[in-house]
């Protein structure tokens, strides 16, 4: 069940660009020779969540921002809302997918408050930019379309610190970073 469960969470239940052949052969494989149920798995991974996790999703998305330009948003998740609604780390780790999924927002950011002074920082692109390589400016790292990195700082000072970077982007490309990244 572990298998099928990375292979479809890490395909978007197979709507991702890295969704192939081969992706979908092994999840046939899985369901077929060992019974894997896929709805069972998406109800769990979608659809079932706790309520404090619930509540701690309202009050992140109470922080989301769209640029001026329209082109990124973020989200930030902070030690003291993880106080007030204690959940287990994964309940948010889809979060980030909440700010990408604004119509015509090209990169979705997520500020997660680790510990003070240690913040992960998720990215998710649609199509147009490659954040395995926004990431990799902060010694981070991914997919194209989804990356992550750990900045060491305040979260408010790590949050304004990758806003501006990614702000630069847009800016001075056209998705080519050499000027960006030099």
């Amino acid at each position: 069940m572990a298998i099928y469960t990375a292979i479809s969470t890490d395909t978007g239940f197979f709507r991702f660009s890295n969704t192939t052949g081969e992706t979908l052969s092994l999840a046939s494989k899985l369901v077929d020779e060992y019974g894997i149920s896929p709805s069972l798995i998406a109800e769990r991974v979608y659809e079932e969540k706790s309520f404090e996790s619930i509540c701690l999703l309202a009050e992140v998305l109470s922080t989301l921002q769209v640029s001026k330009d329209n082109r990124f948003s973020w989200m930030v998740l902070s030690q003291e809302m993880l106080e007030k609604y204690p959940v287990e780390q994964e309940e948010t780790e889809n979060f980030v997918n909440y700010a990408s999924s604004i119509r015509g927002i090209e990169v979705g950011l997520f500020f997660k408050e680790i510990k003070p002074g240690e913040i992960k920082v998720s990215w998710r692109s649609k199509a147009t930019v490659d954040v395995s390589r926004l990431a990799s400016h902060f010694g981070g790292g991914g997919h194209a379309r989804a990356a992550g990195c750990s900045i060491t700082g305040s979260l408010y000072e790590v949050i304004d610190e990758v806003l501006s970077f990614v702000q630069d982007y847009f800016l001075q490309n056209n998705n080519d970073l050499k000027d960006i990244l030099a």
